[in-house]
């Protein structure tokens, strides 16, 4: 078994759907993500610094239970291996609940 390095690019985020109470996004895996495994998602949402975290193997989520007409923030993560650390984070998603369109602004982080 050899030495992993783990993930060092960031996933790309989109958002899928908004609603009233709840916020649909799509994750695309990082570009040195390995084929051959099951990627781990640490997503976190919600006010600037004020997160909640979620775990999934999923690339579509849906987050629910949400405020209506509050802007959430939504940062992902990435890892490969059940030993590694989250790699570096996506751009962080500015999304308010409860537009009728979906509209959002992505916050570009600098690392």
């Amino acid at each position: 078994m050899g030495i992993s390095v783990g993930i060092t690019k960031k996933p790309t985020v989109a958002v899928k759907c908004v609603g009233p109470r709840s916020i649909t996004i799509s994750i695309v895996p990082p570009e040195d993500a390995p084929s051959y495994v099951v990627i781990t998602y640490l997503i976190l949402y919600g006010k600037a610094r004020e997160y909640i975290p979620k775990t999934t193997n999923e690339t579509t989520v849906t987050l629910t239970k949400l405020r209506e007409n509050m802007e959430y923030h939504i940062i992902v993560k990435a890892k490969a291996h059940i030993r590694e650390e989250f790699g570096p984070p996506s751009d962080t998603l500015k999304v308010t609940t409860n537009q009728g369109s979906i509209e959002y602004r992505v916050i570009h982080n600098v690392i």
